[in-house]
Parts: C-alpha cells; sequence; structure tokens
C-alpha cells in the first residue's frame, strides 16, 4: 500500500490535500501557470456525480 492507503501503482482519489499536492507539482515546472494560480488562485475542485452524463459534459467543456 502506498502513503494513501491505495494499492501500489493506483492514484490516490482527488480531495483537496491531493489537489493541492498536484497543483503545487504543476506550477512549480510551470512558470506561467505559477502566475495564473498567483493572481487568480487555485482552480475550484467540483464535485460531480460519477455518471456517463458528467463524462458527456466535461468532454463538451474541454471542447469549447
Amino acid at each position: 500500500m502506498s502513503k494513501h492507503n491505495t494499492p501500489a501503482g493506483m492514484l490516490a482519489p482527488l480531495d483537496v490535500t491531493t489537489f493541492a499536492r498536484g497543483l503545487a507539482a504543476l506550477v512549480s515546472q510551470d512558470a506561467d501557470l505559477a502566475q495564473v494560480v498567483a493572481r487568480f488562485g487555485p482552480p475550484p475542485l467540483w464535485h460531480r456525480r460519477p455518471c456517463f452524463a458528467t463524462l458527456v459534459r466535461i468532454i463538451f467543456e474541454q471542447q469549447v
């Protein structure tokens, strides 16, 4: 098991802590993203129902 109590090789569940950790890793590697986060703050962590309709909405949102 990993430090997040998940089997080795599996991702930890996305929550406020893992989201912040991931964002910190990204901004440490991308100066432009770091400037955006510094100016506007971190993006929201939306909670959505885990269903096909949610998947379709996410895909549509990425296309716009």
